[in-house]
């Protein structure tokens, strides 16, 4: 009778271990594929190091060894409201910017930057710093008159900036209104 019962709970402990041995190879293998999109480069990491380089589609990973970060490779709006700035005789600005830009460079882009939104955080940090730099050497009636210089100062100055990035500055968009 003690037999029988051994028995049986070696063979339930041992149907228990197929069915753990199982959910944990459908869970190893599940967790192996990935996909990228077709607006997507992703950049295989290898114990930490970037490995490789991949394009769109289906592919496999190597579970607990690789890890994907992914680029988005679409063109991006950084829009920033309400940067105040000080122009040539005290009078103080209120400028709406947008930036559009794209990434250049996937496995750069991963490389420099922690993710997309820490390369935003800094980048914001630069636009205003710049606008806040350029704004002083304009009257309020010289900004009116030379918009398309501004612009492009403010933009001479933000591209390197986006470059050392990885990433591509398209435009620079700045709308203005008198505080």
């Amino acid at each position: 009778m003690l037999g029988a019962f051994v028995n049986r709970l070696i063979y339930a402990l041992g149907v228990i271990f197929a069915a753990i041995l199982v959910l944990g190879a459908l869970a190893g293998l599940t967790g192996a594929f990935y996909k990228v999109r077709s607006h997507q480069q992703a950049v295989v990491y290898q114990f930490g190091a970037p490995q490789a380089l991949v394009t769109p589609g289906v592919r496999l990973r190597i579970p607990f060894i690789q890890d994907i970060r992914y680029c988005d490779m679409r063109e991006h709006n950084l829009y920033l409201p309400n940067i105040e700035a000080r122009m040539a005789g005290e009078a103080k600005i209120r400028i709406d910017a947008t930036v559009q830009f794209e990434v250049a460079d996937c496995l750069e882009f991963v490389r420099i930057n922690a993710s997309e939104d820490s390369f935003r955080e800094d980048f914001q940090t630069s636009l205003i710093a710049t606008v806040r730099k350029i704004t002083p050497k304009y009257t309020l009636d010289d900004l009116s008159r030379n918009q398309d210089k501004f612009f492009k100062q403010v933009q001479a100055q933000l591209a390197p900036i986006a470059g050392k990035s990885a990433a591509k500055l398209l435009g620079v968009s700045l709308y203005f209104t008198k505080r």
